[in-house]
């Protein structure tokens, strides 16, 4: 996670994944383990701190969207992923 977590419904410049679904935290924790072999970083900067969102947003605790650092390595590892299947 790229900053200290929200202490609470307000905060700024901080990410938060208090309450994102447990889906979610196992998806992430296999695409960091997938790919580090690679030298992907898998770095959170969005969470459920849906206040500094835009509005209708679906980043809010128990829901599922997280937004995730673009780096080269973790794009190189994607997309040879998505071409091997």
């Amino acid at each position: 996670i790229n900053k200290f977590n929200c202490a609470k419904v307000g905060d700024s410049n901080c990410t938060s994944v208090y309450g994102i679904g447990d889906t979610v935290i196992y998806g992430l924790d296999g695409l960091r383990k997938s790919c580090v072999t690679s030298g992907c970083t898998v770095q959170v900067t969005g969470g459920t701190e849906y206040w500094l969102h835009s509005p209708g947003t679906k980043h809010r605790p128990g829901g599922n969207v997280v937004d995730i650092s673009r780096n080269s390595n973790l794009l190189s590892f994607l997309k040879n992923v998505y071409e091997l299947q």
